[in-house]
């Protein structure tokens, strides 16, 4: 989950174990999760790219489906290919045919602005939408844009149990999952996050990780939690605990 390579472009050792979210990107209107600030965008986007990171994860439905156009005019449409890894992910509740997933994936390269996409996941399979996603086999669907060169790797989001995803990943071989994990989710009964990570690990999948700061919940902790968190380091930020 941790490693660190050298891509072409991107400077001295590029920094591959820290990715640029975009399902909360940054508005002029908090109530129009349309109004997105393509200039402080752009900003962002760059300063990440000089600290030497290149992963970014974007959606079909993130921003009222404006984020994948969002990366392609503050990233794609600014970098050169090799400067950055782009994933995205097929949204479950949209499609309902083989024709469907051909239609979005074809979609999603134009939105983004790019020939492929270094990763892409199947957004939020769980035990409802599993039997959906077999009856039109999505991973087959997503098997053969690997093979195609259309896709460099391929998995799922999820948030469901560990025993659905032991069936998942026993019937489906992915080459990664990716997990909410974080310190709160850890041991919470409900998110199962550590029998999730143990279930992944068993079968051998890549283990990506989402919301490792719980949607910023975990920068913005209480005095008291802060003041432990200090005494224990002064220099450590909240988010360095994540």
């Amino acid at each position: 989950m941790d490693t660190i390579r050298t891509v072409k472009g991107g400077g001295k050792g590029s920094r591959t174990n820290l990715g640029f979210g975009t399902l909360r990107l940054p508005l002029f209107d908090k109530h129009a999760v349309a109004s997105i600030d393509y200039d402080l965008l752009s900003r962002l986007v760059d300063l990440f790219l000089e600290a030497g990171y290149v992963r970014f994860d974007t959606a079909y439905t993130y921003h009222d489906f404006h984020a994948e156009t969002a990366l392609r005019r503050c990233l794609t449409s600014r970098y050169e290919r090799s400067r950055y890894e782009l994933s995205t992910k097929m949204p479950m509740h949209l499609f309902n045919s083989r024709e469907d997933l051909g239609r979005i994936f074809a979609e999603q390269l134009r939105n983004c602005g790019v020939e492929y996409f270094d990763r892409y996941l199947l957004h939020n399979i769980n035990a409802s939408n599993l039997k959906k996603a077999e009856e039109f086999d999505a991973f087959g669907f997503l098997k053969a844009k690997k093979d195609a060169g259309l896709i460099r790797e391929f998995g799922f989001s999820f948030h469901d149990s560990p025993e659905v995803l032991d069936e998942i990943l026993t019937k489906h071989p992915v080459d990664f999952v990716l997990l909410q994990i974080n310190y709160i989710d850890w041991e919470d009964l409900g998110t199962r996050a550590k029998r999730c990570y143990e279930t992944a690990k068993r079968h051998g999948v890549k283990i990506l990780v989402m919301e490792p700061l719980k949607g910023g919940n975990l920068v913005r902790i209480p005095k008291e939690a802060g003041d432990l968190m200090r005494a224990y380091d002064p220099a450590a930020s909240p988010a360095s605990w994540g």
